[in-house]
């Protein structure tokens, strides 16, 4: 690789040390590392530059630097920039859009266009029918959503999805006792313990049998799926 001009190392040092900010992982902050020392091997000298001043030219300049090079120092580097939580959480500028496919079955059932530094839907609802996502393939601005029915029930409240002896996994629905879907959710998220909140999931770290005895007292409608 020939030698990098002071305005495209400026941009790449910004963006790959404005995610080294964000990065807590020993392994990752030493391959960031590596790739900021190679960079400045191939500009000559180190520059100084201010990763809190990163603005979408910049990331797309470090975009395309890292992902045109054929060094394994700085390619290892490209994938800490290319992930949808680096623009969705706003460690970086987006300079793009994702365009998305969601697959049911084997075929393309919906294409649509995010902004890359949107969340793309998991959950979505595609032809007036609810989909569920089992797993996602990224590419350079390409996602492939995989995804299986999930369709929303009006007769229960909840659904338990599973259970074990000190946790209840429970999905609520648009069932005839409550207001919306996230009501028995934030009610639950509020008298228990749990690992993991969605507006419509929780896992409850508790006894399952204290679980729905609190549900019953509400007088919910629920299920097992």
């Amino acid at each position: 690789m020939n030698s990098v001009d002071s305005d495209t190392a400026a941009s790449v040092a910004k963006v790959l040390q404005r995610v080294r900010q964000k990065e807590a992982d020993s392994d990752h902050l030493r391959t960031l590392d590596s790739a900021l020392d190679r960079l400045w091997e191939l500009h000559g000298t180190p520059m100084s530059v201010d990763e809190d001043d990163v603005d979408s030219d910049d990331v797309e300049t470090a975009f395309n630097f890292l992902n045109d090079n054929d060094e394994s120092t700085l390619e290892y580097a490209f994938g800490f920039v290319d992930r949808e939580a680096r623009y969705v959480n706003g460690c970086l500028p987006s300079f793009r859009d994702w365009h998305v496919e969601y697959v049911h079955e084997g075929d393309v059932i919906e294409e649509r266009v995010y902004d890359h530094d949107d969340e793309i839907p998991t959950q979505p609802e595609i032809d007036g029918l609810r989909y569920e996502c089992d797993w996602t393939e990224r590419g350079s601005g390409e996602v492939i959503v995989h995804v299986t029915e999930h369709p929303v029930r009006n007769d229960v409240d909840l659904v338990i999805n599973a259970e074990g002896d000190d946790f209840i996994n429970l999905e609520s629905h648009n069932g005839p006792n409550i207001s919306n879907p996230e009501e028995p959710i934030k009610i639950l998220s509020e008298e228990f313990d749990w690992g993991m909140l969605g507006d419509e999931k929780i896992i409850v770290k508790d006894n399952p049998s204290n679980v729905v005895d609190f549900i019953e007292e509400k007088g919910w409608e629920f299920d097992r799926d």
